[in-house]
């Protein structure tokens, strides 16, 4: 007898979710927090990580990472794939139930990843502070609610509230738009890895708003107050003008593919 869907849709997405960090997307995530926190390119960003601890340094936070991705990858595909089903049968084309199902994924994710994401950029950030040398995920939360309280864990929620809509209603949106508007699924695996990339770069647009999120994480971390999103915004434009804002393009954007094909493509070649 076969699970329910519910059920199997919420093992099948944290499977997937942790596949896709432990095969590149959590190297991807330290090497565009480090490029996003220090101004380095994305080839320094490599090396400074690695002279901190040699290659094992660039899957650093694997531990909870792999609990946050059981996490969300699971609320992702339980959350889309419900909206999508809805949206299909309330008679949307398939790109319109795609963009509502990646925006009600991201928004779900983003209770998760509002904490988790802030922890992840501490780890990151304090790494070289002399007194943090053996943070840990615990050790972080504990100082974060001991200082800020519980809601301290969701400082910058707004901003990964609006980077995980965006984020996954552009995948999933330009993803669908390439299989059925360009047919590329009709090339088979190589047609569906292929709009997966597409969607994938397509959502580098909203790159500013993760900007934002990490230099936010990263004041909150070593306890100075946080501004606005608009004051962040604001301060990194006149810091380095629009360049400032996309920085860390290339790794996010590799890492967009990267989710892409595990939490779109997969499950579009599955019938989820």
């Amino acid at each position: 007898m076969k699970p329910p869907s519910v059920a199997r849709n919420l093992m099948r997405g944290a499977l997937l979710r942790i596949a896709s960090d432990i095969s590149g997307g959590t190297p991807l995530e330290n090497i565009k927090t480090r490029v996003t926190i220090t101004k380095l390119n994305m080839p320094n960003a490599v090396k400074e990580l690695m002279e901190d601890g040699g290659v094992p340094q660039l899957w650093a936070g694997t531990p909870s990472r792999t609990i946050e991705g059981a996490l969300i990858g699971a609320m992702f595909l339980v959350t889309s794939a419900f909206t999508k089903k809805q949206a299909l049968a309330l008679g949307a084309s398939k790109t319109t139930a795609s963009l509502a199902a990646g925006v009600a994924g991201g928004v779900a994710q983003a209770i998760v990843m509002t904490p988790a994401g802030l922890i992840f950029t501490s780890l990151n950030a304090n790494r070289s502070r002399p007194g943090y040398e053996n943070d840990n995920f615990l050790s972080v939360t504990n100082r974060i609610v001991r200082e800020k309280g519980i809601t301290g864990l969701f400082a910058g929620g707004q901003a990964m509230g609006m980077r995980q809509a965006t984020n996954w209603a552009s995948r999933a949106g330009f993803t669908e738009i390439a299989r059925t508007g360009l047919g590329m699924s009709k090339f088979g695996m190589l047609g569906e890895i292929g709009s997966g990339v597409i969607g994938g770069l397509g959502s580098c647009w909203n790159t500013p708003i993760e900007t934002v999120r990490v230099v936010m994480h990263k004041d909150v971390s070593a306890g100075i107050p946080a501004k606005s999103y608009g004051g962040y915004a604001q301060s990194i434009y006149e810091d380095g003008g629009v360049p400032a804002l996309f920085r860390g393009v290339t790794p996010r954007g590799i890492q967009a593919i990267w989710q892409t094909v595990f939490l779109v493509v997969v499950p579009n070649m599955l019938g989820i």
